[in-house]
C-alpha cells in the first residue's frame, strides 16, 4: 500500500452517545470549523500566489526579460550561463502547478463537506434517502469516480447489501447485483475495513492472491480502483461508504480518504436511525 502524505482536512466526529440536538450541535461545530478552514486555506492560496509571482519575476530578471521594470535592452546579450535550462523551468512550472492544485483541491473538499453538513442540519427526516443519494452524486462526481455507494451488513455480520448507489453517465448500476453477498467471500477487504476503517486499491491488478474473492467481485462489476471507509456504531462495523472507478484506474489521495471518512460519519446517524442494520 502506497505511503500517504498528511493533509489539513476537517475531521467530523460522530458521537453515538449524543442524541437529538447533540448531533445537530456537533454538526454546527463542523460547519463553523469548515468556515475557519476555508478562510485559512484562502489566506494560504493568496500567500502562495505572491511567492510564485515573486519567483517568476526573479527568473525573468535573470534571463534579461525584466530589469527594474525597464524594457529589455536588445543591444545587450547577457551571459548564456545565467539562462535557466528549459527542463529546470518546466520543473518549476510543474511544481507550481502541483502546489496550487493540491491547495485548491483541499479547499474545494472543505466547501463540499460544509455544504453536505449544512444540508444534514436542515434535513427533513422523510427525505433522508434523497439526501444520501444527492450526497453520493456530489462525492462521486467531485472525486472523479464512476460509482459511489453505501453498503450495510446484516445483523449477524454474515452478508452485506448495497442500499444506495450513484453511477456516472454511461455506467451500468450494480445495486441489484450486490445483494446478499457473503462476507466470507470478501474477507480480505472486510478485515481491512474492520481493523483499519478503510480499504483502498489503486489498481485491482495489485490485489494479492488471498484477495481472490474480492478480485472476482470487482471483475463482475468492472471495478478498476476502489476506496471504502467504514461506518461504525457502538464499536461495531455496520456498513461502509465506497467509491469506485470503471473507466480508468485512480490513485487515491490522503485528502480523498479523510473526505470520505467525514461523509461516512455524517451518514452514520441516518443509517442507525432510519435503516435497520
Amino acid at each position: 500500500m502506497t505511503s500517504l502524505k498528511p493533509a489539513i482536512i476537517l475531521k467530523y466526529v460522530y458521537r453515538p452517545d449524543i442524541p437529538g440536538m447533540g448531533i445537530k450541535a456537533s454538526t454546527v461545530f463542523v460547519i463553523v470549523s469548515a468556515i475557519l478552514i476555508i478562510i485559512f486555506t484562502s489566506i494560504i492560496i493568496i500567500l502562495l500566489e505572491k511567492i510564485i509571482i515573486s519567483r517568476v519575476v526573479k527568473l525573468n530578471e535573470k534571463v534579461g526579460l525584466i530589469s527594474e521594470n525597464k524594457p529589455f535592452n536588445f543591444n545587450y546579450l547577457p551571459d548564456k550561463n545565467i539562462f535557466k535550462p528549459n527542463d529546470e523551468i518546466e520543473n518549476l512550472n510543474l511544481n507550481i502547478f502541483k502546489m496550487l492544485s493540491t491547495v485548491g483541491y483541499r479547499y474545494n473538499l472543505e466547501k463540499l463537506v460544509l455544504n453536505i453538513a449544512s444540508d444534514f442540519i436542515n434535513l427533513d427526516k422523510d427525505k433522508y434517502d434523497d439526501f444520501i443519494q444527492k450526497s453520493l452524486a456530489l462525492v462521486g462526481s467531485f472525486t472523479g469516480s464512476d460509482r459511489a455507494f453505501v453498503i450495510t451488513f446484516t445483523k449477524d455480520g454474515k452478508e452485506f447489501n448495497t442500499i444506495f448507489e450513484w453511477t456516472s453517465e454511461g455506467i451500468e448500476p450494480a445495486i441489484d447485483f450486490l445483494k446478499n453477498i457473503p462476507v466470507d467471500s470478501v474477507l480480505f477487504a472486510f478485515n481491512s475495513l474492520k481493523n483499519n476503517g478503510i480499504f483502498f486499491i489503486n489498481s485491482t491488478t495489485d490485489l494479492p492472491d488471498e484477495a481472490e474473492g474480492v478480485k472476482k467481485l470487482y471483475e463482475k462489476i468492472n471495478i478498476k480502483s476502489t476506496l471504502g471507509t467504514s461506518i461504525f456504531y457502538e464499536n461495531k462495523i455496520i456498513g461502509l461508504i465506497g467509491l469506485g472507478t470503471v473507466i480508468d484506474e485512480k490513485k487515491w489521495k490522503e485528502e480523498d480518504i479523510e473526505f470520505l471518512k467525514n461523509i461516512s460519519n455524517i451518514f452514520t446517524s441516518l443509517i442507525v436511525k432510519y435503516i435497520e442494520v
